[in-house]
């Protein structure tokens, strides 16, 4: 869609702080009027050297252990964000943790590699 974001990844390590310089992505914009609340975040998970789809990482919701997608075989996942900023982790073992904040205003999608 042409709303999808391409994003190379850059990694931290396991703790964010605010020192840490975060990438920041939005998607859509902040209106008036909008009363839907919650927002999905999809996407694709990809090598950034081969370009291989990466099956089985965790995309977790910062401070929010409940709100959690795993990647598909496919390297898909999906993810329910409030209205407005978040910050996603993407983990798996073996990957250094990569950390994005996500403003979102609307169903979007944020593609990694």
């Amino acid at each position: 869609t042409d709303d999808a974001q391409n994003v190379e990844p850059v990694f931290y390590g396991n703790t964010i702080d605010n020192s840490q310089k975060v990438e920041t992505v939005v998607i859509g914009k902040q209106e008036t009027g909008i009363s839907k609340k919650t927002f999905t975040l999809t996407g694709k998970v990809t090598n950034k050297k081969t370009g291989e789809p990466l099956n089985g990482l965790t995309v977790i919701l910062q401070g929010k252990d409940n709100v959690v997608a795993v990647t598909d075989i496919n390297g898909n996942y999906s993810i329910q964000l409030k209205k407005g900023a978040n910050t996603i982790i993407a983990k798996a073992l073996g990957i250094e943790p990569l950390t994005r904040r996500v403003v979102i205003y609307k169903d979007g999608t944020l593609n990694l590699s």
